[in-house]
């Protein structure tokens, strides 16, 4: 049960890295568009009866490859299937998603053709329309005059991060494993 736990975890933690780069590059292209043109798309509950009235934010993903057998499609979310041959694969990433989506009061559907491609789609709820606490400061941030060591083991975690702090002006120097972060010379 422990190794199982273990697995689990490192498979949210790889997932939650998948979400961290989706949002970072949100609030990347956010800060270079007016947000008034905007629109979050509600979901119409009568197509997925699993889902609570209320508004949902949905992220579809399309491929144009081989697509998915049915009988495979069928059977993706269940724990422990997989149709890889390598010893390493658990069969446990695509259950784990679905876990947390669903405990979030989200939905996750694939819909497959052989010969066409894949779509997936996950709906996750838009959160409460509360005010977040105010954030108190005593001061403008001052960027623009630091040199900044950056360092993420995930590629895309550590490029969003260099590229935001970039725009407040700072000299960023970017790494994605600590044993690099420790033999880059010092500014």
């Amino acid at each position: 049960m422990r190794a199982i736990g273990t697995l689990a975890g490192g498979i949210a933690h790889d997932f939650n890295n998948i979400l961290a780069a989706i949002l970072g590059y949100t609030e990347l292209a956010m800060m270079d568009i007016d947000a008034d043109i905007i629109k979050v798309k509600g979901w119409d509950r009568r197509l997925t009866p699993d889902l609570l009235p209320g508004h949902y934010l949905e992220l579809t993903v399309n491929d144009t490859g081989v697509g998915i057998a049915s009988e495979v499609l069928d059977r993706v979310f269940d724990p422990y299937f997989t149709t890889q041959s390598h010893k390493n694969s658990a069969g446990l990433g695509l259950s784990v998603v679905h876990g947390i989506v669903h405990r979030q009061g989200g939905s996750i559907d694939i819909d497959s053709t052989i010969g066409q491609g894949t779509t997936v789609k996950v709906r996750l709820p838009v959160a409460g329309t509360q005010k977040a606490p105010s954030i108190i400061s005593t001061g403008q941030v001052k960027g623009g005059r630091e040199h900044i060591l950056f360092v993420d083991d995930e590629q895309a975690l550590a490029q969003i991060g260099q590229q935001m702090l970039q725009r407040l002006g700072d000299t960023v120097t970017c790494r994605t494993s600590s044993v690099e972060a420790l033999d880059s010379p010092s500014p």
